[in-house]
């Protein structure tokens, strides 16, 4: 094995993004962050790529703990991948930054505009346009790919400054908070008790208990268990009632439980 990549997924587009890279390269192992549950993985002598979706404009946490818990070697190769509804913002200057802090540095880095799951700020779009995004972000994805198996330098998608100096204030600001929403997570009487939304969450921060989920406070805000309800039973504040709920076609809730570890 010559490169591994890391990922975060909570409904499928990082997680699909990843697959789509490791095959095009070749040789490359895929490795779920939630399924390591914090334990370090030996990446020396490896070309090691980070994938995650974009929370308002940075790494969302678990991926920041777990790239600050990394041993890189000098001079080893860093690519990232970054998912996102919209812009990327400065994610990747994020994750360069975190990187750096440790002695490296990120080599390449490429955005993907993929459908979003992030309900308060709109619903998924329609199949259509669901399917235009995947094939632009599979053509992105071989672009990227020519340059991560020459094992050259890039550019990093999105790094004009205003951007970055978002994410920077972002990561101050927000990061901190965004544990703190799961307080208005809401189960409707919808819910059949089938524990699918406890199976999928990154982080074991639902417990079943008399047959109805309960939420503590280590939420990732990652929507899954929202998207993944098989009733949408499930709402988070006052935003999301009523919306169309959205999770990669091409993904199944046993490829996102943290226990579907590595392949």
């Amino acid at each position: 094995m010559k490169r591994v990549i890391f990922y975060f997924s909570a409904t499928g587009n990082t997680l699909t993004a990843a697959r789509e890279f490791a095959e095009e390269l070749g040789d490359t192992q895929i490795v779920s962050i939630p399924a390591l549950g914090g334990e370090p993985y030996n990446i020396k002598g490896l070309d090691v790529g980070i994938a995650f979706p974009v929370y308002s404009g940075i790494m969302p946490n678990i991926v920041t703990r777990f790239v600050e818990s990394m041993s890189p070697s000098p001079g080893q190769y860093f690519f990232g991948i970054c998912t996102c509804g919209g812009l990327p913002l400065g994610a990747l200057d994020h994750l360069d930054r975190v990187l750096r802090k440790k002695g490296a540095k990120l080599s390449i880095g490429t955005g993907l505009v993929m459908p979003s799951n992030y309900l308060p700020f709109g619903e998924a779009p329609c199949e259509r346009k669901q399917k235009a995004m995947f094939e632009k972000a599979s053509r992105e994805i071989s672009r990227a790919v020519k340059i991560v198996g020459a094992g050259n330098k890039g550019c990093i998608r999105s790094t004009f400054f205003p951007l970055n100096m978002f994410s920077r204030v972002s990561e101050r600001f927000f990061a901190s908070r965004f544990h703190l929403d799961a307080k208005k997570f809401r189960v409707s009487s919808s819910c059949t008790g089938c524990g699918l939304c406890a199976r999928v969450c990154p982080v074991g921060n639902i417990e079943m208990t008399d047959g109805r989920p309960v939420w503590g406070d280590k939420c990732e805000l990652c929507y899954g268990c929202i998207n993944w309800c098989p009733c949408n039973a499930i709402d988070c504040g006052r935003f999301t009632s009523g919306k169309k709920r959205y999770h990669h076609p091409g993904i199944s809730p046993e490829d996102i439980a943290p226990s579907s570890s590595i392949s």
